[in-house]
């Protein structure tokens, strides 16, 4: 090779690596342009992520603007949670206005020395037991009354007790039931009842004896021995009690007997018998408790809330009652109502409410 060829040959390699130089550095500019360009567009959509209102996860908008803008304004505070949930309590409840003659009608009126029973109008449905009766009990007489709802839980009652002990008859007799005011009157006088007249529990018409009838047609008094042990443990399930029962003489103002039944309703009833009250000890005691701190009572028919509310000294008395409840009202007797809410029956039970 020449001289000449190898001048021409480096001018070539020459003009080649300034080219390559000039592309790297226009590469470079471009790639700093577009770096520019990427980072101004990613810090304005870091400015919008959020839209304005969106909620945070503590619940509150994230409105920062509005926020720096109230920086130096009174904070206004919030309600406090007791004083809204007993509101919110309350929204569950409404009244019912109830007469002062009311408050001696229903099945938890409390009738003795102390507490006289006015016999008002609409207290009780009275039917002759013989006819309302079923085939498992008998009774003395075709005259014998007690409140249809009372007739109906003797015959479940009775029932029960025959098809639980595989007995075909039960040999039980209703013998004593609903007194007149001039029945007690006779009897006081004879001097075959120690209670005045207007003053025994006899007048409520959900009190009634028993006694049992042998294979030889002789009577006693009804106790609880043998099968008939059975009632000792099951009577409340139907809504009874033993009304004069043993050790409570002072608060009953009777002699003990375990033969005279009392219809109070179950749960009241499951109640006193799990706490060995007399109804005149039950009755007081349930003024303890109110629509915001009610008695809870649970039993095999379901559960139940119970609260007292005491009767206006004049006119009629506002009773708070629950909205979307199944519930009941009894006057006591003595000075206000009483409120059963069942809040959670069993429809296979027997027993009523």
């Amino acid at each position: 090779m020449n001289k000449g060829e190898k001048r021409r040959n480096r001018r070539r390699y020459k003009i080649r690596y300034d080219r390559i130089i000039t592309a790297v550095l226009l590469a470079a500019v471009i790639v700093v342009l577009v770096t520019s360009c990427v980072k101004g567009i990613s810090g304005d959509k870091k400015k919008d992520d959020k839209p304005k209102n969106q909620t945070s996860e503590s619940g509150t908008p994230d409105t920062t603007d509005a926020n720096e803008q109230n920086e130096q304004s009174e904070v206004q505070p919030t309600e406090a949670a007791e004083p809204a949930t007993e509101a919110q309590m309350d929204s569950f409840y409404t009244t019912e206005k109830h007469s002062k003659e009311e408050v001696n009608m229903g099945d938890l009126i409390l009738i003795n020395a102390e507490h006289e029973y006015t016999f008002p109008e609409g207290d009780l449905n009275l039917i002759n037991v013989n006819d309302g009766r079923n085939s498992c009990y008998g009774v003395s007489d075709l005259v014998k009354r007690l409140d249809t709802d009372v007739v109906a839980q003797i015959n479940n009652m009775m029932q029960a007790f025959i098809e639980e002990n595989n007995r075909t008859d039960s040999y039980i007799y209703v013998v004593d039931c609903f007194r007149t005011y001039d029945e007690q009157v006779e009897r006081h006088n004879n001097g075959n009842s120690i209670f005045e007249p207007g003053h025994t529990d006899y007048h409520s018409g959900r009190t009634f004896d028993l006694i049992t009838i042998n294979e030889e047609s002789e009577s006693a008094r009804f106790e609880p021995v043998g099968d008939y042990v059975w009632f000792k443990d099951n009577a409340e399930r139907f809504g009874f009690i033993v009304r004069f029962p043993e050790d409570k003489s002072e608060f009953t103002g009777e002699k003990p007997r375990e033969n005279t039944y009392r219809y109070v309703g179950v749960p009241h009833a499951a109640y006193m018998n799990s706490h060995n009250l007399c109804l005149d000890e039950y009755i007081e005691e349930l003024k303890a408790y109110t629509k915001d701190k009610p008695l809870e009572i649970s039993d095999a028919s379901g559960n139940y809330i119970v609260y007292y509310v005491p009767a206006a000294s004049s006119g009629d008395t506002d009773v708070p009652v629950p909205r979307a409840a199944r519930y009941t009202i009894s006057g006591n007797n003595v000075d206000g109502f009483i409120v059963t809410v069942i809040s959670g029956a069993n429809s296979s039970t027997q027993a009523a409410e």
